[in-house]
Protein backbone atom coordinates (compact mmCIF):
# COMPACT_ATOMS: atom_id res chain seq x y z
CA UNK A 1 0.00 0.00 0.00
CA UNK A 2 1.28 3.33 -1.18
CA UNK A 3 0.40 7.17 -0.68
CA UNK A 4 1.95 9.11 -2.66
CA UNK A 5 1.53 12.71 -4.83
CA UNK A 6 0.42 12.19 -8.19
CA UNK A 7 3.35 12.84 -10.21
CA UNK A 8 5.52 13.51 -7.31
CA UNK A 9 7.27 11.93 -4.52
CA UNK A 10 6.05 8.91 -2.46
CA UNK A 11 5.19 9.81 1.25
CA UNK A 12 4.33 6.42 2.79
CA UNK A 13 4.86 2.61 1.99
CA UNK A 14 2.97 -0.45 4.06
CA UNK A 15 4.24 -3.90 3.11
CA UNK A 16 1.92 -6.79 4.26
CA UNK A 17 4.35 -10.58 4.39
CA UNK A 18 1.14 -12.47 3.18
CA UNK A 19 -2.28 -12.41 1.96
CA UNK A 20 -4.94 -14.85 3.53
CA UNK A 21 -7.43 -16.95 1.68
CA UNK A 22 -10.00 -15.46 3.25
CA UNK A 23 -11.59 -12.12 3.84
CA UNK A 24 -8.87 -10.11 6.42
CA UNK A 25 -8.81 -6.61 7.85
CA UNK A 26 -5.39 -4.76 7.17
CA UNK A 27 -4.52 -1.29 8.64
CA UNK A 28 -1.73 1.06 8.44
CA UNK A 29 -0.98 4.89 9.78
CA UNK A 30 0.89 7.20 8.00
CA UNK A 31 1.45 11.01 8.39
CA UNK A 32 1.13 13.17 5.58
CA UNK A 33 4.54 15.79 5.24
CA UNK A 34 1.88 18.24 3.60
CA UNK A 35 -1.32 19.67 2.35
CA UNK A 36 -2.04 18.75 -0.91
CA UNK A 37 -5.26 17.91 -2.99
CA UNK A 38 -3.26 15.61 -5.10
CA UNK A 39 -2.66 12.85 -3.11
CA UNK A 40 -3.23 8.95 -4.28
CA UNK A 41 -3.72 5.84 -1.93
CA UNK A 42 -2.24 2.48 -4.22
CA UNK A 43 -3.07 -0.39 -3.15
CA UNK A 44 -1.55 -3.63 -4.56
CA UNK A 45 0.35 -7.02 -4.82
CA UNK A 46 3.08 -8.70 -5.96
CA UNK A 47 2.63 -12.57 -6.93
CA UNK A 48 0.55 -14.53 -9.22
CA UNK A 49 -3.10 -14.83 -8.36
CA UNK A 50 -6.27 -13.30 -7.74
CA UNK A 51 -6.50 -10.24 -5.93
CA UNK A 52 -10.01 -9.56 -4.32
CA UNK A 53 -10.45 -6.06 -2.13
CA UNK A 54 -14.08 -5.55 -0.82
CA UNK A 55 -13.52 -1.54 0.53
CA UNK A 56 -10.80 0.83 1.78
CA UNK A 57 -11.31 3.92 4.12
CA UNK A 58 -8.96 6.48 4.75
CA UNK A 59 -9.80 8.42 8.21
CA UNK A 60 -7.82 11.12 9.53
CA UNK A 61 -6.29 10.13 13.14
CA UNK A 62 -8.55 12.52 15.27
CA UNK A 63 -11.71 10.97 13.88
CA UNK A 64 -14.66 11.06 16.48
CA UNK A 65 -16.05 7.01 16.04
CA UNK A 66 -15.28 7.43 11.94
CA UNK A 67 -16.74 10.41 11.46
CA UNK A 68 -14.50 14.03 10.63
CA UNK A 69 -13.87 15.84 13.73
CA UNK A 70 -14.06 18.87 12.23
CA UNK A 71 -17.95 18.23 10.81
CA UNK A 72 -19.25 17.00 14.48
CA UNK A 73 -17.83 20.28 15.90
CA UNK A 74 -19.31 22.46 12.91
CA UNK A 75 -22.69 20.86 14.45
CA UNK A 76 -22.24 21.60 18.30
CA UNK A 77 -22.81 25.04 18.31
CA UNK A 78 -26.40 24.29 16.57
CA UNK A 79 -27.12 22.21 19.94
CA UNK A 80 -29.00 19.80 17.46
CA UNK A 81 -32.23 18.78 19.41
CA UNK A 82 -33.34 16.06 17.14
CA UNK A 83 -31.63 14.57 13.95
CA UNK A 84 -33.78 12.16 11.74
CA UNK A 85 -32.55 8.72 10.78
CA UNK A 86 -32.12 7.29 7.82
CA UNK A 87 -33.45 10.08 6.17
CA UNK A 88 -36.37 10.95 3.40
CA UNK A 89 -36.87 8.61 0.50
CA UNK A 90 -33.77 6.89 1.34
CA UNK A 91 -35.38 5.15 4.33
CA UNK A 92 -38.00 3.26 2.27
CA UNK A 93 -35.47 1.12 0.70
CA UNK A 94 -32.98 1.04 3.89
CA UNK A 95 -32.55 -2.49 5.65
CA UNK A 96 -31.40 -1.98 9.22
CA UNK A 97 -29.81 -5.11 9.79
CA UNK A 98 -27.60 -4.11 7.06
CA UNK A 99 -25.97 -1.72 8.81
CA UNK A 100 -25.11 -2.83 12.12
CA UNK A 101 -21.63 -5.38 13.59
CA UNK A 102 -18.13 -4.43 12.16
CA UNK A 103 -18.23 -1.55 9.42
CA UNK A 104 -15.90 -3.99 7.54
CA UNK A 105 -17.97 -6.99 7.28
CA UNK A 106 -21.32 -5.04 6.14
CA UNK A 107 -22.14 -5.55 2.36
CA UNK A 108 -22.30 -2.08 0.69
CA UNK A 109 -25.89 -1.87 -1.55
CA UNK A 110 -27.47 -0.21 -4.45
CA UNK A 111 -29.31 2.98 -2.99
CA UNK A 112 -32.17 3.10 -5.21
CA UNK A 113 -34.20 5.95 -3.69
CA UNK A 114 -31.36 8.50 -4.99
CA UNK A 115 -29.25 5.83 -7.41
CA UNK A 116 -25.91 5.54 -6.13
CA UNK A 117 -23.69 3.30 -3.86
CA UNK A 118 -24.28 3.20 -0.25
CA UNK A 119 -20.15 2.21 1.54
CA UNK A 120 -22.95 1.34 4.30
CA UNK A 121 -21.15 2.02 6.85
CA UNK A 122 -23.15 4.73 9.16
CA UNK A 123 -25.92 2.71 10.94
CA UNK A 124 -27.91 2.63 14.02
CA UNK A 125 -25.00 2.60 16.37
CA UNK A 126 -22.75 5.43 14.29
CA UNK A 127 -26.48 6.94 14.34
CA UNK A 128 -26.64 7.15 18.13
CA UNK A 129 -23.77 7.50 18.83
CA UNK A 130 -23.70 11.10 17.02
CA UNK A 131 -26.59 11.47 19.41
CA UNK A 132 -24.80 10.98 22.64
CA UNK A 133 -21.68 12.68 21.03
CA UNK A 134 -24.04 16.24 20.35
CA UNK A 135 -26.61 15.58 23.09
CA UNK A 136 -29.88 15.11 20.39
CA UNK A 137 -32.91 12.88 20.32
CA UNK A 138 -33.28 10.17 18.01
CA UNK A 139 -35.76 9.67 15.71
CA UNK A 140 -35.96 6.95 12.96
CA UNK A 141 -38.27 6.82 9.90
CA UNK A 142 -38.89 2.89 8.88
CA UNK A 143 -38.85 0.89 5.72
CA UNK A 144 -42.24 1.01 4.44
CA UNK A 145 -41.84 0.51 1.19
CA UNK A 146 -39.85 -2.56 0.67
CA UNK A 147 -39.95 -3.65 4.22
CA UNK A 148 -42.47 -5.42 6.92
CA UNK A 149 -43.91 -4.63 10.57
CA UNK A 150 -41.81 -6.88 11.77
CA UNK A 151 -38.21 -5.71 10.53
CA UNK A 152 -39.78 -2.76 12.11
CA UNK A 153 -40.57 -4.04 15.43
CA UNK A 154 -37.45 -5.56 15.16
CA UNK A 155 -35.29 -2.31 14.82
CA UNK A 156 -37.27 -1.31 17.71
CA UNK A 157 -35.99 -3.65 19.90
CA UNK A 158 -32.79 -3.24 18.86
CA UNK A 159 -32.78 0.29 19.84
CA UNK A 160 -34.50 -0.24 22.99
CA UNK A 161 -35.07 -3.53 24.22
CA UNK A 162 -33.24 -5.52 27.27
CA UNK A 163 -30.28 -7.14 26.62
CA UNK A 164 -31.80 -9.99 26.97
CA UNK A 165 -34.24 -9.81 24.37
CA UNK A 166 -32.63 -11.56 20.80
CA UNK A 167 -32.30 -8.18 19.29
CA UNK A 168 -30.99 -6.37 22.53
CA UNK A 169 -28.98 -9.20 22.72
CA UNK A 170 -27.93 -8.02 19.24
CA UNK A 171 -26.99 -4.97 20.33
CA UNK A 172 -25.05 -6.21 23.24
CA UNK A 173 -22.74 -8.17 21.37
CA UNK A 174 -22.31 -5.08 19.00
CA UNK A 175 -20.84 -3.15 21.98
CA UNK A 176 -24.21 -1.70 23.32
CA UNK A 177 -24.93 -3.20 26.34
CA UNK A 178 -27.59 -0.01 27.49
CA UNK A 179 -31.02 0.33 25.40
CA UNK A 180 -30.80 4.16 23.31
CA UNK A 181 -34.50 4.72 24.59
CA UNK A 182 -35.14 5.81 21.08
CA UNK A 183 -38.80 7.78 21.60
CA UNK A 184 -39.41 8.84 17.86
CA UNK A 185 -40.62 6.40 15.07
CA UNK A 186 -41.90 7.24 11.87
CA UNK A 187 -43.98 4.48 9.48
CA UNK A 188 -42.41 5.24 5.89
CA UNK A 189 -41.37 8.60 4.56
CA UNK A 190 -43.97 10.78 2.23
CA UNK A 191 -46.59 7.82 1.67
CA UNK A 192 -49.39 9.75 -0.69
CA UNK A 193 -46.38 10.22 -2.88
CA UNK A 194 -43.11 10.18 -4.47
CA UNK A 195 -40.89 7.67 -2.91
CA UNK A 196 -43.84 5.32 -1.50
CA UNK A 197 -46.26 6.11 -5.20
CA UNK A 198 -45.11 2.49 -6.41
CA UNK A 199 -46.93 0.73 -3.96
CA UNK A 200 -49.46 3.11 -2.44
CA UNK A 201 -50.10 4.42 -6.16
CA UNK A 202 -50.16 7.91 -4.85
CA UNK A 203 -53.98 7.56 -3.64
CA UNK A 204 -54.27 4.15 -1.74
CA UNK A 205 -55.06 6.26 1.67
CA UNK A 206 -56.48 2.92 2.77
CA UNK A 207 -53.75 0.68 2.39
CA UNK A 208 -51.44 2.99 4.26
CA UNK A 209 -53.92 2.98 7.03
CA UNK A 210 -54.09 -0.82 7.30
CA UNK A 211 -50.64 -1.16 6.74
CA UNK A 212 -49.68 1.66 9.46
CA UNK A 213 -51.83 -0.26 12.20
CA UNK A 214 -49.93 -3.31 11.35
CA UNK A 215 -46.94 -2.04 12.44
CA UNK A 216 -48.23 0.26 15.18
CA UNK A 217 -49.40 -2.93 16.48
CA UNK A 218 -46.24 -5.00 16.05
CA UNK A 219 -44.09 -1.82 17.46
CA UNK A 220 -45.70 -0.88 20.21
CA UNK A 221 -46.17 -4.56 21.70
CA UNK A 222 -42.18 -4.09 21.94
CA UNK A 223 -41.96 -0.80 23.55
CA UNK A 224 -45.68 0.86 24.10
CA UNK A 225 -43.63 4.04 24.97
CA UNK A 226 -42.87 4.85 21.76
CA UNK A 227 -44.41 8.39 20.23
CA UNK A 228 -45.35 7.41 16.37
CA UNK A 229 -45.78 8.77 13.50
CA UNK A 230 -48.43 8.16 10.35
CA UNK A 231 -46.44 9.60 7.17
CA UNK A 232 -47.69 12.81 5.00
CA UNK A 233 -46.29 15.05 2.39
CA UNK A 234 -48.05 18.06 3.00
CA UNK A 235 -51.31 17.30 1.24
CA UNK A 236 -54.41 18.56 2.70
CA UNK A 237 -57.14 16.11 1.52
CA UNK A 238 -54.60 13.24 2.34
CA UNK A 239 -54.58 14.82 6.08
CA UNK A 240 -58.50 14.89 6.57
CA UNK A 241 -58.93 11.28 5.51
CA UNK A 242 -55.94 9.92 6.94
CA UNK A 243 -57.25 11.31 10.26
CA UNK A 244 -61.12 9.76 9.43
CA UNK A 245 -59.72 6.93 8.93
CA UNK A 246 -57.37 6.13 12.20
CA UNK A 247 -55.98 8.08 15.29
CA UNK A 248 -52.51 8.99 15.39
CA UNK A 249 -49.99 10.71 18.09
CA UNK A 250 -47.77 12.45 15.54
CA UNK A 251 -48.43 13.47 11.75
CA UNK A 252 -45.45 13.52 10.08
CA UNK A 253 -45.04 16.09 6.78
CA UNK A 254 -42.81 17.84 4.23
CA UNK A 255 -43.51 21.46 3.40
CA UNK A 256 -41.28 22.63 0.75
CA UNK A 257 -41.04 26.01 -1.24
CA UNK A 258 -39.29 27.67 -4.58
CA UNK A 259 -39.15 26.79 -8.14
CA UNK A 260 -37.47 23.62 -7.89
CA UNK A 261 -38.79 22.09 -10.82
CA UNK A 262 -39.26 24.73 -13.21
CA UNK A 263 -35.42 26.32 -12.37
CA UNK A 264 -33.70 27.31 -15.65
CA UNK A 265 -29.78 27.44 -15.30
CA UNK A 266 -29.62 31.26 -16.39
CA UNK A 267 -31.93 32.05 -13.44
CA UNK A 268 -28.40 32.14 -11.49
CA UNK A 269 -27.31 35.16 -13.01
CA UNK A 270 -30.32 36.83 -11.90
CA UNK A 271 -29.22 37.30 -7.94
CA UNK A 272 -31.76 39.71 -7.47
CA UNK A 273 -34.99 37.98 -8.52
CA UNK A 274 -33.06 35.19 -6.44
CA UNK A 275 -33.33 37.15 -3.22
CA UNK A 276 -36.47 38.56 -3.68
CA UNK A 277 -38.22 35.07 -4.24
CA UNK A 278 -36.65 33.25 -1.12
CA UNK A 279 -37.30 35.98 1.06
CA UNK A 280 -40.85 36.01 0.24
CA UNK A 281 -41.30 32.52 0.26
CA UNK A 282 -42.29 31.89 4.14
CA UNK A 283 -45.44 33.21 3.37
CA UNK A 284 -45.92 30.14 1.32
CA UNK A 285 -44.58 28.27 3.66
CA UNK A 286 -47.45 29.37 6.60
CA UNK A 287 -49.94 29.06 3.88
CA UNK A 288 -49.39 25.84 3.20
CA UNK A 289 -49.07 24.96 7.01
CA UNK A 290 -52.24 26.72 7.55
CA UNK A 291 -54.03 24.50 5.11
CA UNK A 292 -52.74 21.36 6.80
CA UNK A 293 -53.96 22.52 10.25
CA UNK A 294 -57.29 23.63 8.95
CA UNK A 295 -57.58 20.06 7.26
CA UNK A 296 -56.74 18.40 10.41
CA UNK A 297 -59.95 20.20 11.83
CA UNK A 298 -61.70 18.76 14.73
CA UNK A 299 -59.14 15.90 14.48
CA UNK A 300 -56.37 17.96 16.00
CA UNK A 301 -55.47 16.89 19.43
CA UNK A 302 -55.74 19.73 22.23
CA UNK A 303 -53.49 18.33 24.66
CA UNK A 304 -50.62 18.70 22.51
CA UNK A 305 -48.93 19.59 19.11
CA UNK A 306 -49.65 17.20 16.42
CA UNK A 307 -47.59 17.59 12.99
CA UNK A 308 -44.04 16.91 12.77
CA UNK A 309 -42.46 18.55 9.78
CA UNK A 310 -39.35 16.26 9.26
CA UNK A 311 -38.41 18.34 6.01
CA UNK A 312 -38.09 21.65 5.19
CA UNK A 313 -35.96 23.91 2.66
CA UNK A 314 -36.61 26.31 -0.10
CA UNK A 315 -35.75 24.46 -3.27
CA UNK A 316 -35.53 27.41 -5.62
CA UNK A 317 -31.79 26.69 -6.91
CA UNK A 318 -30.14 23.28 -6.94
CA UNK A 319 -26.57 22.99 -6.03
CA UNK A 320 -25.71 22.29 -10.08
CA UNK A 321 -27.19 25.58 -10.14
CA UNK A 322 -25.54 27.57 -7.65
CA UNK A 323 -23.76 25.57 -5.14
CA UNK A 324 -23.72 28.72 -2.16
CA UNK A 325 -26.23 29.33 0.07
CA UNK A 326 -26.89 32.72 0.12
CA UNK A 327 -28.05 35.38 2.70
CA UNK A 328 -31.48 35.52 1.26
CA UNK A 329 -31.87 31.74 2.43
CA UNK A 330 -31.09 32.52 6.05
CA UNK A 331 -33.87 35.38 5.72
CA UNK A 332 -35.78 32.53 4.40
CA UNK A 333 -35.06 30.05 7.53
CA UNK A 334 -35.54 33.11 10.02
CA UNK A 335 -39.05 33.54 8.27
CA UNK A 336 -40.15 30.04 8.68
CA UNK A 337 -38.67 29.96 11.95
CA UNK A 338 -41.26 32.79 13.18
CA UNK A 339 -44.13 31.05 11.29
CA UNK A 340 -43.25 28.00 13.39
CA UNK A 341 -42.67 30.36 16.77
CA UNK A 342 -46.39 31.46 15.74
CA UNK A 343 -47.71 27.87 15.30
CA UNK A 344 -46.46 26.44 18.44
CA UNK A 345 -49.75 24.46 19.46
CA UNK A 346 -49.84 23.07 16.25
CA UNK A 347 -46.06 22.38 15.30
CA UNK A 348 -44.62 19.49 17.79
CA UNK A 349 -40.85 19.74 15.81
CA UNK A 350 -39.48 20.58 12.27
CA UNK A 351 -36.16 19.32 10.60
CA UNK A 352 -34.48 20.96 7.85
CA UNK A 353 -33.75 18.78 4.93
CA UNK A 354 -30.61 18.35 4.87
CA UNK A 355 -27.92 18.76 7.26
CA UNK A 356 -25.02 18.14 4.94
CA UNK A 357 -24.49 19.43 1.68
CA UNK A 358 -26.96 18.91 -1.16
CA UNK A 359 -28.77 22.50 0.19
CA UNK A 360 -27.71 21.14 3.80
CA UNK A 361 -27.28 23.78 6.15
CA UNK A 362 -23.48 22.62 6.60
CA UNK A 363 -21.25 22.00 3.36
CA UNK A 364 -18.14 20.10 3.84
CA UNK A 365 -15.53 18.78 0.85
CA UNK A 366 -12.92 16.43 1.47
CA UNK A 367 -10.58 18.44 3.00
CA UNK A 368 -13.00 21.57 4.97
CA UNK A 369 -16.06 22.60 6.04
CA UNK A 370 -18.39 25.37 5.06
CA UNK A 371 -21.05 27.40 7.64
CA UNK A 372 -23.81 28.62 4.95
CA UNK A 373 -25.48 31.85 5.57
CA UNK A 374 -28.70 29.20 6.85
CA UNK A 375 -26.33 28.05 9.80
CA UNK A 376 -26.08 31.30 11.50
CA UNK A 377 -29.70 31.54 11.13
CA UNK A 378 -30.24 28.04 13.40
CA UNK A 379 -27.16 29.39 15.68
CA UNK A 380 -29.13 32.93 16.36
CA UNK A 381 -32.29 31.02 16.60
CA UNK A 382 -31.30 28.25 18.66
CA UNK A 383 -29.15 30.43 21.54
CA UNK A 384 -31.03 33.81 21.77
CA UNK A 385 -35.38 32.74 21.68
CA UNK A 386 -37.04 31.83 24.51
CA UNK A 387 -38.99 28.65 25.18
CA UNK A 388 -42.19 30.54 25.64
CA UNK A 389 -44.21 33.06 22.26
CA UNK A 390 -45.90 35.54 23.30
CA UNK A 391 -48.24 37.51 21.64
CA UNK A 392 -46.29 39.93 18.57
CA UNK A 393 -48.10 42.37 17.21
CA UNK A 394 -45.91 44.32 13.97
CA UNK A 395 -46.96 47.11 11.37
CA UNK A 396 -44.72 47.16 8.75
CA UNK A 397 -44.42 49.01 5.27
CA UNK A 398 -44.32 46.71 2.64
CA UNK A 399 -40.84 45.71 0.67
CA UNK A 400 -40.07 47.65 -2.59
CA UNK A 401 -39.87 44.90 -4.79
CA UNK A 402 -42.82 43.71 -3.73
CA UNK A 403 -46.28 45.29 -2.25
CA UNK A 404 -47.70 42.01 -0.89
CA UNK A 405 -44.42 41.78 1.71
CA UNK A 406 -44.00 42.96 4.75
CA UNK A 407 -40.77 44.24 5.03
CA UNK A 408 -40.40 43.33 8.43
CA UNK A 409 -41.36 40.03 10.32
CA UNK A 410 -41.18 39.67 13.95
CA UNK A 411 -41.81 37.11 16.98
CA UNK A 412 -41.10 37.66 20.67
CA UNK A 413 -40.53 34.98 23.10
CA UNK A 414 -39.89 34.93 26.86
CA UNK A 415 -37.05 32.76 28.39
CA UNK A 416 -37.64 29.70 30.67
CA UNK A 417 -36.79 30.98 33.43
CA UNK A 418 -38.77 34.15 32.42
CA UNK A 419 -36.05 36.99 32.97
CA UNK A 420 -35.28 37.80 29.60
CA UNK A 421 -37.69 38.53 26.53
CA UNK A 422 -36.05 37.67 22.85
CA UNK A 423 -37.66 39.62 20.22
CA UNK A 424 -36.43 38.78 16.26
CA UNK A 425 -36.88 40.63 13.49
CA UNK A 426 -36.33 39.56 10.05
CA UNK A 427 -35.81 43.06 7.44
CA UNK A 428 -36.34 42.00 4.38
CA UNK A 429 -35.75 45.23 2.55
CA UNK A 430 -32.90 45.25 -0.57
CA UNK A 431 -31.45 48.32 0.75
CA UNK A 432 -33.18 50.23 3.21
CA UNK A 433 -33.02 50.12 6.81
CA UNK A 434 -36.10 50.49 8.94
CA UNK A 435 -35.94 52.93 12.19
CA UNK A 436 -38.70 51.06 14.22
CA UNK A 437 -40.93 51.89 17.66
CA UNK A 438 -40.58 49.15 20.03
CA UNK A 439 -43.10 48.92 22.86
CA UNK A 440 -43.31 45.65 25.57
CA UNK A 441 -46.13 45.59 27.14
CA UNK A 442 -46.23 44.19 30.11
CA UNK A 443 -42.59 43.99 30.71
CA UNK A 444 -40.29 45.93 33.33
CA UNK A 445 -36.61 46.20 32.18
CA UNK A 446 -34.10 45.41 34.59
CA UNK A 447 -32.71 49.08 35.72
CA UNK A 448 -29.45 50.24 34.40
CA UNK A 449 -29.49 46.70 32.09
CA UNK A 450 -29.61 47.68 28.44
CA UNK A 451 -30.85 45.46 25.88
CA UNK A 452 -28.49 43.50 23.90
CA UNK A 453 -28.65 42.72 19.94
CA UNK A 454 -27.43 40.15 17.56
CA UNK A 455 -27.47 40.33 14.24
CA UNK A 456 -26.92 38.58 11.45
CA UNK A 457 -26.60 39.97 7.98
CA UNK A 458 -23.73 40.12 5.15
CA UNK A 459 -21.75 42.55 3.15
CA UNK A 460 -24.54 42.62 0.70
CA UNK A 461 -27.77 40.64 -0.02
CA UNK A 462 -26.37 37.81 -2.01
CA UNK A 463 -23.64 37.20 0.37
CA UNK A 464 -22.22 33.68 0.91
CA UNK A 465 -19.59 32.03 2.68
CA UNK A 466 -16.58 30.02 0.77
CA UNK A 467 -14.87 27.16 2.05
CA UNK A 468 -12.90 27.66 5.75
CA UNK A 469 -14.13 31.72 5.98
CA UNK A 470 -17.56 32.95 7.82
CA UNK A 471 -16.17 36.62 7.00
CA UNK A 472 -18.99 37.48 4.35
CA UNK A 473 -22.11 36.43 6.76
CA UNK A 474 -21.60 36.04 10.14
CA UNK A 475 -23.78 37.26 13.76
CA UNK A 476 -22.38 40.04 15.29
CA UNK A 477 -23.56 42.01 19.23
CA UNK A 478 -24.70 45.15 18.22
CA UNK A 479 -24.62 48.29 20.39
CA UNK A 480 -28.32 49.10 21.77
CA UNK A 481 -29.00 52.27 23.57
CA UNK A 482 -32.20 51.21 25.04
CA UNK A 483 -33.71 52.15 28.18
CA UNK A 484 -36.84 51.40 29.10
CA UNK A 485 -39.66 49.60 27.80
CA UNK A 486 -40.45 52.10 24.78
CA UNK A 487 -37.77 52.66 22.12
CA UNK A 488 -36.64 52.85 18.59
CA UNK A 489 -34.09 50.63 17.10
CA UNK A 490 -33.01 50.87 13.40
CA UNK A 491 -33.14 47.36 12.10
CA UNK A 492 -30.63 46.95 8.93
CA UNK A 493 -31.07 45.84 5.73
CA UNK A 494 -31.19 42.33 4.36
CA UNK A 495 -30.71 41.59 8.09
CA UNK A 496 -31.73 39.04 10.44
CA UNK A 497 -31.73 40.49 14.21
CA UNK A 498 -32.62 39.58 17.74
CA UNK A 499 -33.18 41.92 20.66
CA UNK A 500 -32.63 40.48 23.93
CA UNK A 501 -34.13 42.21 27.08
CA UNK A 502 -33.76 41.07 30.87
CA UNK A 503 -36.46 42.02 33.32
CA UNK A 504 -39.91 40.78 34.79
CA UNK A 505 -43.15 40.32 33.74
CA UNK A 506 -45.67 43.25 35.29
CA UNK A 507 -47.41 41.13 38.85
CA UNK A 508 -43.83 38.78 39.51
Amino acid sequence: MEFDKLGGPLFARQEFDRLSDGWEKYTAEFTSPEDTSEARLRIGFQGAGTFWMDSASLMPADNLRGLRRDVVEALRPLRVPILRFPGGCFADYYHWKLGVGPRDRRPEFWGEAWSEWNPNDFGTDEYMGLARELGFEGHITTNYLSATAQEAAEWVEYANGPAGTPMGRLRSENGHAEPYAIKYWAVGNEAPTLCAEQYTGGTKLSDYAKRFREYEGAMRRVDPSIRLMASSVGQPNWVRDLLGLLPVDLLATSIYTGEYENQLSTRLADLDRYYRQVVAEPQVFARKLAANIQAAGERLPRDHPFFAITEYNSWWLSEKVDPDYRLGTALYFAGVFNTLLRHAREVFMAEVSTTLNVQGIVGINPVAVKLTPPYFAFLLYRNHIGSRVLETRAESPPASFNPELPALDAVATLSEKGDRVCLAVVNRSEQEDILTSVQLNGWAPESGLPARAWELNGKDKVAANPFGSTENVNIRERPVTQQGAAFTYRFPAHSVTVLEFSGTPFGH
